[in-house]
């Protein structure tokens, strides 16, 4: 059901390229060779139009196989659709700006795994106007659909969603993503601290009102300085 609902998500709201983040390494492999096929057997005016590419990242692969399916995602132009399925190695550190959006297709609960995730969707990029979260549940017609995600696993996907958008209706997002310097996690806690105050005083210099730190690593070496600074 999941696969389905994301592939009429990405006919209906024109998502070309997508990231997929799951429980599990096999999941996520599983779910990446099995989409072409509930493509194929969704009726056409419900199904993408167009190449399909498919594939799945794991942090067990060679660096280079990983940048090189990277690569073929943001290739993926707007006649095809691409969807790269992980379960955690692509929550930071990524660098794909033209992400139409990111899929939950299995619920998450750390609040900073789905900062990361939700991140990659509302990333700028040129010609991009918006992001999309998708969360794959299943809602009966005679219920609410707010009332249905609250009451499901993907609650603490929700939240964060819902917090978003009712706290910030009117604020526009600055999303750093410090692609040149990742991964932080090899670095020691010293470079980790001034990386993150030269990150966090890029983001002052452009009037930001708050700052996220969706990084784990970040958090817990930087975040106090962080806060006694700024």
């Amino acid at each position: 059901a999941r696969g389905i609902g994301l592939a009429k998500a990405m006919h209906d709201y024109q998502l070309h390229r997508l990231v997929s983040f799951h429980g599990r390494v096999k999941a996520a492999a599983d779910f990446a060779a099995w989409l072409p096929s509930v493509v194929a057997g969704l009726p056409p005016e419900q199904a993408p139009q167009g190449a399909l590419r498919f594939a799945h990242v794991a942090g067990t692969m060679p660096s280079g196989e990983r940048q090189r399916r990277l690569q073929g995602l943001r290739e993926v132009g707007d006649e095809a659709y691409g969807l790269l399925s992980n379960a955690r190695c692509l929550s930071e550190g990524i660098d794909v700006p033209s992400l139409d959006g990111v899929a939950f297709v299995d619920p998450r609960r750390s609040q900073v795994d789905i900062v990361q995730a939700v991140g990659r969707a509302i990333r700028l990029s040129a010609g991009k106007a918006l992001g999309s979260v998708v969360i794959p549940v299943l809602v009966p017609e005679t219920q609410d659909a707010e009332a249905t995600l609250e009451g499901s696993t993907f609650e603490p996907v929700w939240a964060v969603v819902r917090a978003l958008r009712d706290l910030l209706p009117n604020e526009s997002i600055v999303y750093l993503g410090d692609t040149a310097r990742v991964p932080y996690g090899s670095k020691s806690p010293d470079t980790i601290r001034r990386f993150s105050m030269e990150d966090t005083q890029f983001l002052v210099s452009h009037g930001v009102k708050a700052v996220v730190v969706a990084c784990n690593t970040a958090t817990a070496h930087a975040l106090p300085v962080l806060q006694a600074t700024f």
